[in-house]
């Protein structure tokens, strides 16, 4: 009698909210569609996860059932993730499939712990029946408080660059692969120690929580190791730290045997799926016009892209990962190459797509990564990235892809610093099947750069404003006094066939020095989905509703100033004097201000480092000097940006005063005021503009370089 009582019940619910609805059907149809609803989620909860989030203040909450496996119960993650302290509380509990429905359909409560329950607060069938999606109200209940929440089940998607993540074995990457990567040689650095292993891990962790927990996270710069990553192996401590965020799936991207390539893209993920390479090699097409002597240089950078494919509930989706050629190059021909090895990217992407997908209606497709091309560069426009979200929802073209950085103004449009600006080096794109009301729904506005604004800033931007990268230290051979590695230099020059004061770029070798702080030269990107799938029998599907963006058909923009905060003197100082910094106690002066002033005894400027970079000694710390912009060529003058980069250097640039000024035997500080960061993984003080330091006995070269207003001339 109970049973009967309660599906009338959830009847009548799912009839009230369809009343008001274009689409409402009368309640014989409701009754019929929620008793379909219970039985197709009661034979998804078997063989699917589930994953909820939600967030009330300043906490995100994460719940998450993980069905029955190899003879184990399923299990019940719940995380609550305090956002402003980057702090989880972890709850995990095993249950049985049949308690996880009772809870999603009111019949029970679930404990998470044996202090902490959950408690819907009302059907959850009505809610399922209208648009396919699960959203619960519930309390979460403990021994002192009951507090309401809301959770929904999405799906969020984050693309991000790691920045050389390499693992712990100095041998199971090929001579081959290590040409260009000396840096992770054993004895070139001190990359394995195992403290400095651990770092890196922990601080990828944190850039993940600071993500809240993405569902899928896709990698790029993972070391390949022939296939053999030892952070990717069960039992390994980045595995385990990321298990216990609820993480059950890590896919190591293939390379075929033709591609040396020391880096791949790589996969985390909340779901089980399935991931291939896609082939990108010399050999294909989309090198047809490259000459033998250009593709033996390509080969070297030829990464295969990584797809990722996941059927959920019958409806499927795909992710292609990608991470192109780098624009790094030192002439015009090598410049031009590689822009023609991340179009041919594009090409083998659109053949791939044409000759495996065709032109299904059902697609949903992301294309992400870092791609190492901005969002209005011409290998973009190949792969038809359009701005025109009207258009690629209706469908009419499928190979026009929405790219998610018109999401933002321009002025929000940048993730990285590449030659002294702000750019769009990584993307996100979708197809037309992200807005067709199956599978996977993009959440208008969802898209964001996790860095940007909030608690994340303070983590992930420098005192310079830009991403806070991995911090190294680099060491010319001759100023590195170790003859363990001076002989371990001359046995792999004598193996290169390097004569002495070769200019080839693997005749010099340095020494790197790693700290164990920093994370990335690229900001997360992260996006939003609601998912349909086939078992659900929708009545209001779920339909992207988006307002166009004022800016999308702007294809050109200025460049995008770096987002700095000068010091204001409600900020406050750092007793740089009396309190000692170093990188163990980085959380208690990062990125504060602070003000010297030594007229009466200025302070030498002494040199470190492979660029002679000064540095000043204030009690018993070191500080390196510099100046935000400093990579930027470009003349700034009264605050503002004059002219676009090209190789030349210009006298008023920041990036002179750094490399002319802040560098190199000879000088004084007489006063300086900045922020406080870290430069080659040590303290450093960071100038807001030149005004913001006076210099004294300065050397000929020094004293007239780069405009020295500034510059202490009389004493």
């Amino acid at each position: 009698m109970k049973g009967i009582i309660f599906f009338l019940l959830m009847a009548v619910s799912f009839f009230i909210n369809h009343l008001f609805s274009s689409d409402s059907k009368d309640l014989k149809s409701a009754l019929v569609d929620a008793g379909k609803m219970e039985k197709q989620y009661r034979e998804m909860v078997v063989k699917y996860p589930i994953h909820l989030r939600g967030q009330k203040e300043n906490i995100r909450y994460l719940l998450s059932w993980y069905p029955a496996e190899n003879g184990k119960r399923g299990e019940i993650l719940f995380i609550s993730l305090i956002l402003s302290s980057n702090v989880e509380q972890i709850e995990r509990t095993k249950i049985d499939s049949s308690k996880f429905l009772d809870f999603l359909f009111k019949k029970g409560t679930l404990e998470v712990s044996k202090s902490k329950r959950l408690l819907p607060q009302g059907p959850l069938l009505a809610k399922v029946a209208a648009d396919g999606q699960i959203e619960v109200a519930l309390s979460i209940i403990t021994d002192k408080e009951k507090l309401e929440i809301h959770l929904a089940h999405k799906i969020v998607v984050a693309s991000l660059n790691a920045l050389n993540f390499w693992d712990g074995n100095p041998n199971n990457t090929s001579e081959e692969q290590m040409y260009i990567y000396d840096i992770f040689r054993a004895g070139f650095s001190n990359w394995y120690d195992p403290e400095i292993q651990k770092a890196k891990a922990d601080n990828f962790i944190t850039q993940v929580k600071l993500m809240q927990l993405p569902e899928i996270i896709a990698l790029q710069e993972i070391e390949y190791a022939n296939g053999q990553n030892e952070n990717f192996k069960e039992g390994s401590y980045f595995r385990i730290a990321l298990e216990k965020l609820g993480y059950r799936y890590f896919y190591l991207g293939n390379q075929g045997k033709d591609n040396p390539t020391a880096l791949t893209c790589a996969y985390i993920s909340k779901y089980p799926g399935k991931n291939e390479a896609i082939p990108f090699n010399v050999d294909l097409p989309a090198f047809k016009s490259f000459s033998k002597k250009e593709r033996e240089i390509a080969h070297y950078t030829t990464r295969d892209m990584q797809l990722f494919s996941l059927e959920y509930t019958g409806a499927k989706f795909h992710i292609i990962n990608n991470h192109w050629r780098s624009q790094g190059c030192d002439d015009e021909r090598n410049c031009d190459l590689s822009l023609r090895v991340r179009k041919a990217n594009a090409e083998t992407i659109k053949n791939f797509i044409a000759s495996n997908y065709g032109a299904e209606e059902k697609l949903d497709l992301i294309i992400t990564g870092d791609l190492n091309a901005s969002f209005n560069d011409t290998p973009i426009s190949l792969l038809g990235s359009s701005g025109r979200e009207d258009m690629v929802q209706s469908g009419k073209d499928p190979a026009l892809y929405y790219n998610l950085w018109y999401e933002l103004p321009p002025s929000e449009r940048w993730e990285v610093s590449h030659g002294g600006q702000l750019d769009t080096l990584a993307q996100m794109l979708l197809n037309r099947g992200n807005y067709d009301s199956y599978g996977l729904q993009y959440v208008n506005n969802s898209f964001s750069v996790v860095g940007h604004q909030g608690y994340a800033r303070s983590f992930l931007l420098g005192a310079d404003g830009t991403p806070f990268r991995w911090q190294e230290k680099r060491y010319r051979a001759e100023q590195v006094l170790d003859e363990k590695f001076k002989k371990l230099v001359a046995q792999t020059l004598s193996k290169r066939g390097c004569s002495i004061n070769s200019s080839k770029r693997n005749c010099r070798p340095l020494y790197f020095e790693f700290f164990g702080a920093g994370y990335t030269d690229h900001l997360p990107l992260v996006a939003e989905f609601n998912f349909i799938g086939d078992i659900f029998s929708t009545i209001n599907p779920i339909r992207t509703n988006f307002t166009p963006s004022a800016t999308a058909d702007v294809k050109e923009i200025a460049g995008i100033d770096i987002p700095i905060e000068t010091c204001q003197e409600k900020d406050g100082l750092v007793d740089v004097k009396n309190v000692k910094i170093d990188l163990k106690n980085l959380s208690e002066w990062f990125l504060k201000c602070v003000r010297i002033e030594e007229k009466n005894a200025p302070l030498p400027l002494k040199i470190t480092g492979m660029y002679d970079t000064n540095y000043i000694e204030v009690g018993s710390n070191k500080f390196a000097l510099t100046i935000v912009h400093a990579f930027d060529p470009r003349e700034i003058k009264d605050g503002k940006i004059f002219g676009l980069p090209d190789d030349r250097m210009d006298a008023g640039s920041n990036m002179c005063f750094a490399r002319k000024i802040l560098q190199g035997e000879g000088g004084k500080l007489v006063s300086i005021s900045g922020r406080l960061g870290i430069m080659d993984g040590m303290p450093a003080i960071v100038l807001a503009e030149r005004a913001d330091i006076i210099l004294a006995d300065l050397p000929y070269n020094k004293a007239n370089s780069c405009q020295r207003e500034i510059i202490d001339t009389d004493r």
